[in-house]
């Protein structure tokens, strides 16, 4: 056999290879993957590099249309870098785009992540409790996130409210915007949320799983609906500068 086949047949499998791995079905990569049993994915199409899940259901929670795209460039370093999106669909309570990173050596990063949302909608999807109904949008960017031991080990976000509105009795109340900060501290994610509000509202604390410290405080001004007035009156008592504070420890 000469060179000229040899190196051919060589040619030929390397691009068989290259082809075979550009080309890897995401789904006969999951199918083989050892998923959680909290984990449901169906309706898996494309490549491992750029992909999509219809439907992904995790801890009774679901989300719809998630788009991925890999950069095999990153392998290199020893990362998995990847752009991630939630589509808009009718069904899923948030939709956005982040850029992910994780490696053998380092935790899972976010960067340059936006999400949008209705409050309503968000608050039922996570089981928080609707002691008050809310409505409004929310805006979620995230500048960088680590994760960390509990939560973090650096964080930079922003999330704005905007028309947010409350329910009391029947009748809702405009309350306007709301501007939140988050952070890292020691491990914790922390929050402000700017006094800059209908409500007068300041948040300042840190929060983890199974743990929460909050400080709130709220200044009711001649902007706030009566009935608001009203009901803090009744949980409480202002101070001399007419502010009400209260202390949530979980």
């Amino acid at each position: 056999m000469s060179k000229r086949i040899r190196y051919s047949i060589y040619a030929a499998v390397a691009v068989y290879f290259i082809g075979l791995i550009v080309f890897l079905p995401a789904r006969l990569v999951v199918g083989f993957a050892p998923l959680p049993e909290n984990i449901q994915l169906q309706g898996i199409s494309g490549t491992v590099w750029n992909g999509r899940v219809d439907y992904v259901q995790f801890d009774g929670r679901a989300l719809e249309q998630i788009e991925w795209q890999v950069f095999p460039l990153a392998l290199l370093a020893g990362q998995i870098a990847a752009d991630v999106r939630i589509a808009a669909t009718e069904a899923n309570p948030i939709t956005g785009s982040s850029h992910i990173q994780a490696g053998l050596f380092s935790s899972v990063r976010v960067e340059n992540a936006r999400f949008n949302a209705e409050l309503g909608k968000l608050s039922a999807w996570l089981d928080i409790p609707n002691l008050v109904p809310l409505q409004g949008d929310v805006v979620l960017g995230i500048t960088e996130f680590e994760l960390g031991n509990p939560v973090c080990s650096s964080l930079d976000s922003r999330v704005g409210v905007y028309a947010v509105k409350t329910r009391i009795g029947r009748q809702w109340h405009s309350l306007g915007d709301f501007a939140m900060q988050l952070g890292c501290e020691e491990g914790w994610a922390s929050v402000q949320v700017n006094p800059e509000n209908s409500l007068g509202l300041t948040v300042n604390g840190r929060f983890a799983p199974g743990n929460v410290d909050l400080g709130v405080a709220m200044r009711p001004s001649s902007s706030t609906p009566a009935p608001i007035r009203d009901l803090l009156r009744m949980v409480g008592e202002p101070d001399s500068s007419g502010q009400f504070s209260f202390r949530i420890r979980l």
